[in-house]
């Protein structure tokens, strides 16, 4: 809103300073002047926009394939977890008759 109000401002004292031989195609430069930079602002303002929607667009599926890494780094890690449970059940009666074999008195090992 200023900044309407201050073109407006500065058109009528172009307006004012208009001086009687002022040539018609200066005066008409003069009013159109704000018209151009409106409308280059306008352009300006369509093309961040575009630039813009292509910015969130690449973001978006950016996001999209970090969510499915941790996705997929999730599921590897509750299977590497399952493995070593597993792995930890199968040697436990490893363990248990290492364990009886070291503890038991020299005599009666097998030779």
């Amino acid at each position: 809103m200023r900044s309407d109000s201050r073109s407006r401002t500065r058109l009528r004292r172009q307006e004012q300073r208009a001086s009687p031989g002022m040539e018609l195609w200066q005066l008409t430069a003069r009013l159109c002047a704000p018209f151009a930079t409106a409308a280059k602002i306008q352009n300006d303002l369509r093309i961040l926009t575009e630039r813009l929607a292509r910015i969130n667009d690449n973001l978006a599926r950016k996001i999209s394939s970090r969510n499915e890494y941790d996705k997929t780094i999730q599921e590897t890690e509750a299977a590497y977890a399952k493995v070593r449970a597993h792995s930890r059940q199968s040697l436990a009666p490893a363990r248990r008759a290492r364990r009886h074999l070291l503890t038991r008195p020299p005599s009666l090992v097998c030779a």
